[in-house]
């Protein structure tokens, strides 16, 4: 049998079991077509690319951004297929 931890207050009994769901996720902001055409390594789409900025977070709930885990990134993503490439 399963033990549970719980404190007795008052009449009542609080069950003290508590569950924390965390993540990672990059968070997207800004975006702006290239200049040049570039081609899609993926789809093979000959196109102006969108450049994006973004940054990873730690999240709770996979939603809730809370800690920054790393500096800016910026990528480029393709209009057809959404693939992202690191900008160098």
């Amino acid at each position: 049998m399963e033990e549970r931890q719980s404190s007795r207050i008052g009449r009542g009994v609080v069950d003290c079991r508590a569950m924390l769901i965390i993540g990672t996720k990059v968070f997207f902001w800004g975006s702006e077509t290239t200049a040049e055409m570039l081609r899609c390594g993926t789809c093979g789409t000959l196109a102006q690319f969108i450049q994006k900025t973004g940054m990873r977070f730690l999240v709770f709930f996979f939603v809730i951004p809370t800690i920054p885990l790393s500096g800016k990134m910026h990528v480029l993503e393709c209009p057809q297929c959404k693939t992202r490439y690191a900008r160098k």
